[in-house]
């Protein structure tokens, strides 16, 4: 049973005032794929949310790092952990570097291959999470 909007957004607000503090947090954008991701400005910057179908916090977005503390960059195995702990188990196909951060492709076995973008200060971008298909020419076009 899929939780409706109404429940998912409650879940949502939760996990942000919990995080954050903030509980007259602003919800700022929503997109429904199989889960439902929420982004909310907070008194500490802008937060997401991802909330699964039955209702629970798959992912809630960490706090910013302190600027003060020197380089907020991630190692490739903590990308590769915060990927895999976003969608929530399979095998590393490959890590690609990018100047913004890493591209992870995780096989997910019959379900596909994801690609998660998690950027060098450790945060998983769940707009920027695609499925892969296994056809080649169906990604190219």
């Amino acid at each position: 049973m899929d939780v409706g909007f109404d429940r998912a957004l409650q879940v949502a607000r939760q996990c942000i005032a919990e995080r954050t503090g903030d509980r007259e947090a602003t919800m700022i954008r929503y997109e429904k794929g199989e889960d439902h991701y929420f982004e909310f400005r907070t008194l500490k910057g802008n937060r997401g949310v991802v909330v699964d179908k039955r209702g629970e916090t798959r992912h809630c977005f960490a706090e910013d790092r302190d600027e003060t503390s020197g380089s907020a960059d991630v190692s490739k195995r903590d990308a590769v952990d915060k990927a895999l702990c976003f969608l929530g188990a399979g095998r590393v196909q490959r890590v690609r570097v990018k100047e913004e951060g890493y591209e992870v492709d995780v096989d997910r076995g019959e379900e596909g291959t994801f690609r998660v973008f998690v950027d060098r200060e450790g945060m998983v971008h769940g707009q920027k999470c695609s499925q892969l298909s296994r056809n080649l020419a169906v990604d190219i076009e």
